[in-house]
C-alpha cells in the first residue's frame, strides 16, 4: 500500500524522489565536499577555485531558468529529461577529461543543473497534489543528504571512485525515473502574483535573509570543518545527521511555531560558534559544534525549502519561487566562503572568522521579523511566516469545512473555490472527470450549497495583496 495514499499518488512520489535525486547529486558532485576535491587533486586542479565557479554557475542556472516559459509541464520533463542525459554523460567524462577542461566543464553542469532545479518548480506543481506538497520538502532533503552522506563517507573512507560510482549510480536513477514521471499538461487555476518586479519588491528582504544565513554555511565549509579534519571517519559518517534530524522534528510536529523556530536556529548558531572558541579540537568537541551548526542549518533550510515547494501555488511560475529562494542560498554559502578564505589569509583566526559569523546572525534577529510583517499576507501558505495569533474567522470556517470532507475532497473544495473548471480539477489531482463530478455532488450535500456558484458565494477566494 503506498505510504501517505491520502495525500500523494504515485507520480507525486516519483516527482518528490526526482527533486531530491537531482539536489544530492548536485551537492554530492558539484558542491564543496570530498569528491569534488578529489577530483581536483587527480586532476592537480585548485579545488577552491573550482567549487567557487561551481556555485557561481549553479546560482546563474537558477535565476536564469526563471524567466523560461514552458508550454505545459510535459514539455518541462522532456526538457529535464535532456538536461538529465546531458549531466550523466558530462559526469562519464571527468575521469578522463584533462586536468585544464574542468574549469569549464564542470561549471557547465552545474548551470544546466541550476536550471534543471528551477525547472522543477513546474513538475512539483503539476505532479504533487496540494494535500502532499507538506511532504515535498522532508522527503526530497532527507533523501538528497542521504546520497550526500553516503557519497562523502565512500569517498573518504573506502575510495573516490566508490564515491564517484554513487554519484552516477544517482543521476542515472534519476534520469530513469524522469522518464517514468507522467504530469497533467495543465496545472490549476494559480494567481497571477508574479508580475514583472512583484517578486524582487516582496521578497527581497527573504532573498538578504537566505544570503546572511549561508554566510555561516560557508563559514562552516571552510573554517570550521578544517579545524577538525583528523576526525575524518567521524565527520564522513556523521555529516548531516543532525541536519536530517532538525527536517524530520520540523515535519514530524504540524503545531511547530516555524518563526520561534527561525529564532531558535539562530540562537543555536551563535551558541555553537561561542563553543567553537572555547572548545579544543576533540572529537567531543566536534560533535557539539558540528551538532549545533548543522541542526541550526536544518532548521532555516527547512523553513525556505517549505515556503517554494507548499506555495507553488502562489504564483503563475512556480519556477519563480523554486530558483530564486535556492539560488540566495547558493549565493550566500559562495560569498561566506570566499569572505573566509580572504579573511583566513589575511591573519585572521578562526575564533575572530566566528565573531562576523555572530554578526550576521545579530542582523537575522532583526530581518526576520521585516520578513514575516512582509510576506505573511501574501503567500498561500502562511504557517511558516506568521506569528501564532490564533485562527481567523476564515481559518475557522474552513476548519468546519475540512471536518465535514475527507482529505479529496477537501482537495476539489479548494479548487472549486478557485474557481476551477472541472478539467482543471482532473487534471490537478490525476482523477477521473466522473469522479470530479462525484466528489463534487458529495460536497455540496455535506455542505448544503446549491451548485458550484453557491460554493464560491459562500466560500469566495482570500483576497491577495497587489
Amino acid at each position: 500500500m503506498l505510504p501517505y495514499k491520502d495525500k500523494l499518488d504515485a507520480h507525486g512520489v516519483l516527482a518528490i524522489g526526482g527533486f531530491g535525486l537531482l539536489v544530492g547529486w548536485v551537492v554530492s558532485v558539484l558542491y564543496e565536499g570530498p569528491l569534488l576535491y578529489a577530483l581536483a587533486e587527480s586532476k592537480a586542479v585548485d579545488g577552491r577555485a573550482l567549487n567557487a565557479a561551481n556555485l557561481l554557475m549553479l546560482a546563474a542556472g537558477l535565476l536564469g531558468a526563471i524567466p523560461i516559459r514552458v508550454s505545459s509541464p510535459g514539455n518541462c520533463r522532456r526538457l529535464l529529461a535532456g538536461g538529465a542525459a546531458a549531466c550523466l554523460t558530462g559526469t562519464l567524462l571527468l575521469p578522463i577529461m584533462p586536468g585544464r577542461f574542468l574549469y569549464a566543464h564542470l561549471p557547465l553542469l552545474a548551470l544546466v543543473a541550476g536550471a534543471s532545479m528551477t525547472g522543477w518548480g513546474h513538475l512539483l506543481k503539476a505532479a504533487v497534489p496540494r494535500s502532499g506538497r507538506s511532504l515535498i520538502a522532508p522527503v526530497a532533503m532527507t533523501l538528497a543528504c542521504a546520497v550526500l552522506t553516503s557519497t562523502h563517507a565512500l569517498t573518504a573512507l573506502a575510495a573516490p571512485r566508490a564515491g564517484f560510482a554513487l554519484a552516477v549510480a544517482t543521476l542515472t536513477a534519476y534520469a530513469l525515473l524522469l522518464l517514468r514521471l507522467k504530469v497533467p499538461d495543465k496545472t490549476s487555476c494559480p494567481p497571477k502574483l508574479d508580475s514583472p518586479g512583484y517578486v524582487i519588491r516582496h521578497f527581497l528582504v527573504l532573498y538578504l535573509s537566505i544570503f546572511l544565513i549561508t554566510l555561516n554555511a560557508g563559514f562552516m565549509f571552510q573554517a570550521v570543518y578544517p579545524l577538525f579534519a583528523r576526525h575524518l571517519v567521524l565527520s564522513s559518517l556523521y555529516t548531516n545527521v543532525p541536519y536530517v534530524a532538525a527536517v524530520l522534528v520540523c515535519a514530524s510536529l504540524p503545531g511547530f511555531k516555524r518563526l520561534q523556530t527561525l529564532y531558535g536556529g539562530l540562537a543555536l548558531w551563535g551558541f555553537s560558534l561561542i563553543l567553537l572558541t572555547n572548545l579544543d579540537r576533540s572529537a567531543t568537541s566536534f560533535l557539539l559544534v558540528i551538532t549545533g551548526m548543522l541542526f541550526a542549518a536544518g532548521l532555516f533550510d527547512y523553513f525556505w525549502w517549505s515556503i517554494f515547494t507548499t506555495d507553488l501555488d502562489s504564483m503563475n511560475n512556480p519556477a519563480t519561487l523554486t530558483g530564486s529562494i535556492l539560488a540566495a542560498s547558493i549565493l550566500g554559502s559562495l560569498a561566506g566562503g570566499q569572505l573566509t578564505n580572504l579573511l583566513a589569509e589575511n591573519g585572521m583566526a578562526p575564533f575572530e572568522l566566528a565573531q562576523w559569523g555572530l554578526g550576521a546572525i545579530l542582523v537575522n534577529m532583526v530581518l526576520i521579523g521585516a520578513v514575516n510583517k512582509r510576506l505573511g499576507p501574501i503567500l498561500i501558505n502562511q504557517q511558516f511566516l506568521e506569528e501564532d495569533q490564533g485562527p481567523t474567522a476564515e481559518e475557522q470556517r474552513l476548519e468546519m469545512v475540512r471536518e465535514k470532507l475527507s482529505p479529496r475532497e477537501m482537495d476539489v473544495f479548494l479548487l472549486l473555490r478557485e474557481g476551477c473548471a472541472n478539467k482543471d480539477v482532473c487534471e490537478t489531482l490525476h482523477i477521473s472527470i466522473n469522479t470530479v463530478k462525484t466528489h463534487n455532488r458529495k460536497i455540496f450535500a455535506k455542505l448544503g450549497l446549491r451548485d458550484r456558484a453557491d460554493l464560491q458565494h459562500q466560500f469566495p477566494p482570500a483576497r491577495l495583496p497587489n
